[in-house]
């Protein structure tokens, strides 16, 4: 994920916070202890609809949802 986020210049995640982050929603949704997913999206974030990348930087977007097999 870091590699991924430094080589299209999204800033402002912790890559380390997001296992704990798929942790704790896994909890919240009583999925702990069975068999699930998590899918985590990052995206650049919420500004107008250009090709540029917005100026100044607005803060990343960071998605994640847990389902069970």
């Amino acid at each position: 994920m870091a590699r991924g986020l430094r080589a299209i210049a999204i800033e402002g995640v912790d890559v380390s916070a997001l296992g704990r982050v798929a942790e704790e929603l896994l909890r919240h949704n009583g999925l702990a202890e069975a068999d699930a997913t998590v899918y985590l999206q990052v995206t650049r974030g919420a500004a107008p609809r250009l090709h540029a990348f917005p100026d100044p930087p607005v803060p990343p977007t960071v998605y994640a949802v847990a389902t069970p097999f």
